[in-house]
């Protein structure tokens, strides 16, 4: 479905391409293969895209071998005259159901702005988001929150996930390291704040090119381990 200017909100399609680490081993797509000018994508290392490669729209949906593509449906509103992405889904109707809440919450004087989200509170909804759908239980709900608790206080609760930078990340993960915690807790709470983001970016909350988590290693624990 295209883009629709009624006011009230838009559904439009798009092809989402997540960078690889590595590089698929099965070989260069067929769009590479019969490209002559590797200029502009400097001979294909890293991840510069050429105008082939940013407009392809259905062969890179069966095979790309430095991104992970999907198409998924963008859901937009208008909010004081400016469009405002509120969610996308790979399925039509979900992004449909993000959109009309959305509405409701603006009828209702409850939406929220993605600039001001912070990265505390995606971190909870993605975890209230499991429980309610089951895939985790009470329990384990419980304890991951403990870890988003640290979010807090080592970065405040107000932190938004649109300002947080690498930095941030890095800090929070050393404390953890600081404190001689075990390698699992440090890998928890990577796995917590890095599902955060990848969250915000299909959210349109943040760019791809903009998620810190694209610079951040896991620490090594200093924690000695039992023999």
């Amino acid at each position: 479905m295209g883009r629709r200017a009624n006011g009230e909100g838009s559904i439009y399609s798009t092809i989402q391409k997540v960078k690889r680490k590595k590089f698929d081993t099965r070989g260069e797509c067929a769009i590479c293969r019969e490209c002559t000018d590797r200029t502009p994508c400097n001979n294909r290392i890293g991840h510069l895209k050429c105008d082939k490669c940013k407009n392809c729209k259905e062969e890179c949906l069966k095979y790309c071998d430095r991104f992970y593509c999907r198409r998924l449906n963008v859901a937009q509103i208008s909010v004081k005259g400016k469009k405002k992405t509120v969610g996308s889904d790979t399925v039509q109707k979900n992004a449909t159901d993000k959109k009309n809440k959305a509405i409701a919450k603006i009828q209702n004087g409850t939406y929220l702005d993605k600039s001001s989200i912070t990265l505390f509170q995606i971190a909870v909804d993605i975890q209230d988001e499991k429980l309610n759908n089951g895939d985790i239980n009470e329990n384990t709900y419980g304890r991951n929150l403990e870890s988003i608790e640290y979010i807090k206080k080592i970065l405040g609760e107000n932190l938004k996930i649109q300002k947080a930078t690498s930095e941030d990340i890095k800090k929070l993960l050393r404390s953890k390291r600081d404190e001689g915690k075990s390698q699992s807790d440090i890998n928890k709470l990577y796995n917590i704040v890095n599902a955060s983001f990848r969250k915000a970016v299909l959210d349109k909350i943040i760019t791809t090119a903009d998620n810190p988590m694209n610079y951040i290693d896991i620490p090594i624990s200093k924690k000695i381990k039992k023999k």
